[in-house]
C-alpha cells in the first residue's frame, strides 16, 4: 500500500497548523541551536533532520505492527478496518486541536513513560559539543511526549504500512518545520499567528473534515459491494 496523498495532507495540516501546540513544550528544546556558538543555521538543520528521521523511523515501526496484526490474525476485510480506524484517529486529533479534549491522552502518557528512561541521555547531548552531538539531541527529541505528536503516530500506526506510516510521520514532522525551524532561528512572524487560537481551530475543522471522508469512504464502498450484490441476488431469485 502506497502511502495515500489524503493521509500525507492530512499529516501535514496537523503539523503546520497546530504547531502552535508545540511551541509551549518544545520551544525551549528548538531555540538550543541557536544557543550554539558556532554553526547556527547549520546545527538548525540538522537538529530539525534529526527529529524527522526519528518521526519517520516511529512511524514505520508502528505502521508495520498494525499492518502485522491483520496478518498474524487473518481478518477480512483489514484494509477496511484500517481505512476507518485512520479516519477515526484523524477526527479525533482535529477534535483535539479545535476543543483541546484529549481522547488520546494515553498516548502521551505512555510516551513520558519512555521519555523518562532517555531523557539523562537527551540532557547529555544538550550542550552540543560537536555537530554530530546536534544531530543525536534532534533525534531524541523527536521521542519527546507530545500529545500531537503521539496521536499522528496512533494514525500512522492503523495507516497499513510501515511505508505509509513513515510518510505520515515525516509530513506531520514537515509540517512542523516553520515554528520549529523559525524558532531555532530566532523567531519570526509566523510564530505568533501559529500561538494564536484560530489556526488550531482551522486545523481541527480540516482535519475532521478529512477523517470523516477517510473513513467513509470505504464504509460505501462496502455498501455499493452489498447492495450489488443483492441486486444480483434478487434479479437471480427471479429468473
Amino acid at each position: 500500500m502506497n502511502p495515500e496523498p489524503i493521509s500525507l495532507l492530512m499529516a501535514l495540516t496537523a503539523g503546520f497548523l497546530g504547531s502552535g501546540h508545540c511551541l509551549g513544550m518544545c520551544g525551549g528544546i528548538a531555540t538550543l541551536p541557536a544557543a550554539a556558538a558556532s554553526n547556527t543555521g547549520l546545527r538548525v538543520v540538522l537538529f530539525n533532520l534529526g527529529r524527522l528521521v526519528s518521526y519517520g523511523l516511529l512511524g514505520a515501526l508502528v505502521g508495520l505492527l498494525g499492518a502485522s496484526i491483520g496478518e498474524l490474525f487473518d481478518v477480512r476485510q483489514w484494509s477496511m478496518i484500517l481505512r476507518i480506524a485512520t479516519g477515526v484517529v484523524v477526527i479525533l486529533v482535529g477534535i483535539y486541536l479545535l476543543t483541546g479534549f484529549q481522547a488520546l491522552l494515553f498516548g502521551e502518557k505512555a510516551g513520558a513513560r519512555f521519555w523518562a528512561k532517555i531523557a539523562p541521555l537527551a540532557k547529555r547531548f544538550s550542550g552540543q559539543k560537536n555537530l554530530g552531538q546536534t544531530w543525536m539531541l534532534g533525534m531524541l527529541w523527536g521521542y519527546l511526549p507530545c500529545g500531537l505528536v503521539y496521536s499522528m503516530l496512533l494514525a500512522a500506526s492503523v495507516s497499513g504500512s510501515p511505508v505509509t506510516g513513515a510518510g505520515v510521520m515525516v509530513a506531520f514532522g514537515v509540517g512542523t518545520l516553520p515554528a520549529m525551524a523559525g524558532l531555532g532561528f530566532a523567531g519570526s512572524g509566523l510564530l505568533l499567528k501559529l500561538r494564536q487560537g484560530q489556526a488550531r481551530r482551522i486545523a481541527g475543522v480540516v482535519l475532521i473534515l478529512g477523517g470523516l471522508w477517510t473513513a467513509g469512504q470505504p464504509i460505501y464502498h462496502q455498501y455499493q459491494m452489498q447492495s450489488g450484490e443483492m441486486q444480483g441476488h434478487h434479479h437471480h431469485m427471479n429468473h
